[in-house]
Parts: C-alpha cells; sequence; structure tokens
C-alpha cells in the first residue's frame, strides 16, 4: 500500500464491503448479492441491432457500387448514399444517447448505495486493455465500464469521508479460496461455482472475488475520503 503504514481498519465487520465487477453479474458484493445490468439495456441494444443491420447491409452496397472491395480500406473519399439511408439515423443516435444514459444512471444508483450503505470499500483495478483482447468477451468488457464505476464511487465517497481501497488487478482472487487460501491450478472462465478441496467449500466465483477485496480493505487505514493502492 502506497503512502503510510496502514493498520487494521476499526470499523464493525458489516461496515466494510468487497465489490468486484462481473461479465455474468454487473457486480457482486462480500456480503453475498449480486447486481445484474438493467433489462431495459438488453432491450434498447437488441433494438439498435435490428436497426443497424440494414442500415450495414445498405453501406456495403452503396461501397460496392463506387468500386471499393469488401475487403478493401475505404479511400479518402464521399460513398454516395442511397435515398433511404440517412431515415434511420435519427433513430439509431436516440438509442445510442439512451442505452448511455441507463448504463450511467445504473452506475449511479449502484455507487450512491454503497457509499451510504457502507464505511469502507474495496474494488479491483482490471486490466481492461488486455482483456478487450479477448474477441468473445471485447463487447461485454466494455459494456462493464469499470473505469466510470471507479470514478463516481471515488468522488461520491470523498465527501463522506469513505475510504475506497484499489486492490492489484493481477491477483487470482477468482480461484484462490476466500476460507482457506488455496489456489485452484486451473479454473475455466466457463465455472462459475468450484469446490476448494482442502476445506470442501463450494464458493461462487464472483462472491469469492468480492471477498478477497474486502479483504485487501480491512487493511485501509482511519478514514480518510481517499483512494489508496494495495499492493
Amino acid at each position: 500500500m502506497r503512502g503510510k503504514s496502514a493498520g487494521r481498519h476499526d470499523l464493525p465487520d458489516r461496515r466494510l464491503v468487497g465489490v468486484d465487477l462481473g461479465v455474468s453479474a454487473r457486480a457482486a458484493r462480500s456480503t453475498g448479492e449480486t447486481i445484474g445490468g438493467p433489462k431495459t439495456d438488453a432491450a434498447a441494444q437488441n433494438k439498435l441491432r435490428r436497426l443497424s443491420q440494414p442500415f450495414g447491409r445498405q453501406m456495403a452496397a452503396a461501397e460496392v457500387r463506387t468500386g471499393i472491395k469488401p475487403v478493401q480500406p475505404i479511400p479518402p473519399m464521399r460513398v454516395p448514399w442511397a435515398t433511404n439511408m440517412p431515415k434511420p439515423q435519427p433513430r439509431m443516435a436516440k438509442l445510442h444517447v439512451r442505452i448511455v444514459n441507463m448504463r450511467g444512471d445504473a452506475w449511479h444508483q449502484l455507487t450512491a448505495v454503497r457509499v451510504e450503505r457502507f464505511d469502507g470499500i474495496a474494488i479491483t483495478e482490471l486490466n481492461v486493455a488486455g482483456m478487450l483482447k479477448n474477441h468473445h468477451l471485447a463487447c461485454v468488457i466494455a459494456e462493464i465500464g469499470s473505469g466510470e464505476f471507479r470514478r463516481q464511487l471515488e468522488y461520491k465517497a470523498a465527501p463522506h469521508g469513505t475510504p475506497v481501497v484499489i486492490g492489484n488487478g493481477w491477483y487470482p482472487r477468482s480461484k484462490t479460496g476466500s476460507a482457506c487460501g488455496y489456489k485452484m491450478p486451473n479454473l475455466p472462465l466457463a465455472v462459475r461455482a468450484w469446490t476448494c478441496p482442502p476445506c470442501q467449500t463450494h464458493p461462487d466465483r464472483d462472491i469469492n472475488a468480492a471477498i478477497h477485496c474486502r479483504q485487501v480493505g480491512w487493511r485501509l487505514p482511519t478514514r480518510s475520503g481517499v483512494s489508496r493502492t494495495a499492493r
């Protein structure tokens, strides 16, 4: 941990929470709660996808009429659009704005509840750039918005004097048992719950990671309202 040496936090056990952002659940808390994403977000994305598909086909046809091959990069020239191509654009723009607003509102509600309910919050700094290289999860990782979650959490916690600790994102918190510390040698991403061989506990992957975040948070200093990074 950077800065001053930190002792054990003097808050009651229930007043310190660990939060882990995930793919299957929007967020998981060390208290055993999981929070999913807004259902209207998925509905709006499906509607946007339906509107985008005809527009994409029309754009591909316009490029072919111009003489641009499908695999060829588009040169710096104006591609003439068909008459009906601009029509769906206002609806697509409104849907983009709606999706952004829904995600922002969901993060505002989650961060406000955490700052009001708890006196200490521990999260993990994710390697988003590396995770985006996984093309199977890149879209979901980008939608999570971990940077926006951290930004809102920090500026809302500062006026309350609530400390926010940022854990090391490279620590294998998902496959390390929070009860005994046993580390699984291999744990595929598809496995959402596993059995710990030494202590025979059956931890949920996301909640187990949130508990590890909370255990890092116990090394917080007294209430300061500033974020600190735990090594």
